[in-house]
């Protein structure tokens, strides 16, 4: 049970992973937002996108929110790893 809701969570992740690296760049570009603040505001993206797949699609809220989480983790580590480059 808890390994099917991980693989689908690490499934969902890795599709909003892009989506959410989007926003956040997008929010860069448009306000003065310290970068310190990117992580952050990528996994709330991501918290906030979790929601609203659970609430629009009828999802488990837990799981949804699991993989908004761990996609805007994903998209906060894409952002770093584009900085250092």
């Amino acid at each position: 049970m808890l390994v099917e809701i991980l693989d689908n969570a690490v499934v969902v992740a890795g599709a909003l992973v892009f989506i959410i690296s989007g926003i956040v760049e997008a929010i860069k570009l448009a306000t003065d937002l310290d970068t310190k603040y990117i992580p952050l505001l990528s996994v709330l993206i991501g918290f906030g996108i979790g929601i609203a797949i659970a609430l629009g699609f009828n999802l488990p809220l837990a799981e949804t929110i699991l993989a908004g989480g761990v996609g805007g983790l994903g998209a906060s580590g894409l952002y770093d790893n584009f900085k250092s480059v």
